[in-house]
């Protein structure tokens, strides 16, 4: 085609050689000329469109469609020019055209090479997004192995903190008192029994990552049921359904509910005088209620109090709960009533 198209320009020029001459181009001579440049002219058009629609496929059929509207027009024109005027008279306007096509034709493939410069530079840019969210990613996990890892570091330290301040002083207490030929063997067992039980629900309150409450209930039930029944005692345990739903008490939390339960029932088994224990759990606008009730003589005065109901208002309020102490439905006995939030519950809705 570009052949053809440099025989239709040289065609096109010839004519302009014969100007300073006399007579110029004879008229056959002319016309053949210009019969030569159109021919050749629609024959590098179409040539163009053919190789256009082998490279592209069918994307080119609409703008093949047009351009073959040159060749024909041009071929239509040159038929009745032939037979009227010399062809001279109608190169102007065609060649019009022809410019024309050529400038469309020179915009749409800067247009394409612009298309295919942006598809490479989205394809860039994707690239590097995929590979900034793979780095976003990898730095999210590490933070929450970070996270995991301090949250057992705490978990830890705490349980450190627990055996020396708790277990620890009530072990030396024991200790020195046996060294020194003043501990009776019933206060000795006493202090050791309140040291297992001590343990016993650490190691429970561990036992119960991700478990649900009702599940940790379960585990100090089973604990304390056998001890509470070797006396003499009835134990009755009701839990409402929706405690079963609940997990979004951690170790901490559980550990600090264990020990308001235990420090309940065995102050109802050493003073209470009583031949019922009740233990109620349920779930009342967003909260965790836990009532442990007694039928004995109840709590009388502040001195009878005394230390025990002291640590378990400050064992709720170390999770953000509050204990009540007041007498039983019938004025009789006692009753203790353990208050937490659902903070994580709340959360989510």
């Amino acid at each position: 085609d570009r052949a053809l198209i440099a025989c239709s320009l040289a065609l096109a020029i010839a004519p302009l050689a014969a100007v300073p001459t006399t007579n110029g181009l004879p008229l056959a001579v002319r016309q053949l000329n210009e019969l030569l440049a159109v021919l050749f002219a629609n024959i590098a058009i179409l040539s163009c469109v053919v190789r256009g629609l082998k490279i592209e496929g069918r994307s080119l059929v609409p703008d093949a469609a047009v351009v073959m509207l040159i060749p024909a027009i041009s071929i239509a024109d040159l038929i009745g020019s032939l037979k009227v005027t010399p062809l001279s008279l109608n190169m102007a306007p065609l060649g019009i055209l022809a410019l024309s096509v050529l400038l469309l034709l020179g915009f749409v493939r800067r247009a394409r090479v612009l298309s295919r410069r942006l598809e490479h530079a989205n394809a860039l840019l994707d690239a590097r997004i995929a590979e900034k969210q793979a780095e976003l990613e990898t730095t999210a996990a590490l933070l929450r192995q970070r996270e995991a890892e301090a949250a057992v570091q705490g978990e830890r330290s705490r349980i450190m903190r627990d055996l020396h301040d708790g277990l620890g002083s009530q072990l030396m207490s024991i200790m020195l008192s046996a060294r020194v030929g003043i501990a009776e063997p019933a206060v000795v067992a006493e202090g050791l029994q309140a040291v297992i039980d001590e343990m016993r629900l650490m190691v429970d309150s561990m036992d119960s990552v991700g478990e649900s409450l009702s599940a940790a209930l379960a585990t100090f039930k089973a604990r304390v049921q056998p001890r509470i029944e070797s006396t003499g005692i009835a134990f009755d345990w009701q839990e409402d359904a929706a405690i079963a739903t609940l997990s979004d008490f951690g170790p901490r939390d559980v550990l600090q509910i264990f020990r308001v339960l235990q420090e309940a029932v065995t102050n109802a088994l050493k003073h209470a005088e009583c031949s019922r224990i009740a233990v109620n759990a349920v779930v009342s606008d967003h909260r965790l209620v836990l009532q442990i009730e007694d039928d004995g003589k109840g709590i009388t005065t502040r001195g009878q109090a005394g230390r025990g109901l002291t640590n378990m208002r400050l064992r709720a309020a170390s999770v953000q709960g509050e204990v009540i102490v007041e007498p039983g439905k019938d004025g009789t006995g006692t009753r203790i009533t353990l208050t937490l939030p659902l903070r994580l519950a709340q959360a989510a809705e």
